[in-house]
């Protein structure tokens, strides 16, 4: 049996837009592929450094998707420099 394994990277707009195709891989070779996902994070200096680049690349991806809609970058805290997974949280709280 073959497995695939998606990393999601939950701010990726790429990730966002991959959601339809990987739904419909796993109607369609269900029980022939064995599929599983992992959270995946961006090393820091990947990360946009303004809202007003997280909005771009949002115009990009969302044009070459054709998408009517831009996601929201709402989520941007420009004093944030680390993004933690969830995954980390507990792992974190013990230190």
């Amino acid at each position: 049996m073959v497995k695939v394994t998606y990393y999601l990277e939950v701010t990726s707009s790429w990730c966002y837009w991959a959601e339809p195709t990987w739904a419909e891989l796993k109607r369609r070779y269900e029980g022939t592929v064995e599929f599983g996902w992992k959270i995946a994070q961006m090393p820091t200096e990947a990360y946009p450094q303004s809202k007003s680049q997280s909005e771009w690349f949002y115009r990009r991806s969302g044009s070459i998707m054709r998408s009517p809609f831009m996601l929201n970058a709402g989520w941007f805290e420009p004093e944030l420099k680390q993004y933690l997974i969830p995954t980390m949280l507990p792992k974190l709280r013990k230190i």
